[in-house]
């Protein structure tokens, strides 16, 4: 059984027919030699210069899809590198609404310690320095508590 042949291309010669089957393809090829007026000596020279033209454009149009691949690709570098621009700051941000919420937090303590301590003094209680250092007047006080609630519902509003 003899092998399938694989299809060749035909190469294209000097000299060539070439047929139209497409009226309207007909009728846009006369109507554009007709406007050309005397720049064709004849139809060969007319449609060699289309086809010409043709095989140019699609030369440039292959260029620039090339040139788009390689766009496409440098752009997808560009947007991985500002996605990991991007996930550095998220850390970044991240830590340092930590530390900010960590401070918040030890100003708090050491506020309600400082107005206990005051409080008690202005009260004249006994402050024994074994209490201070372990914190038993740490706590905020309730009057606290509720300015920082009331603070929160204000200012702090979920988007």
């Amino acid at each position: 059984m003899p092998k399938k042949q694989e299809k060749q291309q035909k190469e294209i010669g000097a000299v060539n027919t070439l047929r139209f089957y497409d009226t309207d393809l007909v009728e846009r090829l006369n109507k554009r030699l007709n406007e050309s007026g005397s720049r064709y000596e004849h139809r060969n020279h007319f449609l060699t210069d289309l086809i010409e033209a043709g095989l140019d454009r699609r030369d440039y149009e292959n260029s620039l899809q090339k040139e788009l691949l390689k766009n496409d690709a440098a752009m997808f570098k560009s947007v991985d590198e500002l996605a990991g621009v991007f996930m550095e700051f998220a850390k970044y941000a991240r830590t340092q609404f930590q530390t900010i919420q960590a401070s918040d937090m030890t100003m708090k303590w050491i506020l309600g310690g400082i107005y206990n301590i005051a409080e008690a003094s202005h009260l004249r209680k006994s402050l024994l320095q074994e209490h201070i250092d372990r914190g038993i007047y740490d706590g905020m006080p309730q009057r606290f508590m509720n300015f920082e609630e009331r603070a929160e519902r204000r200012f702090i509003k979920d988007e």
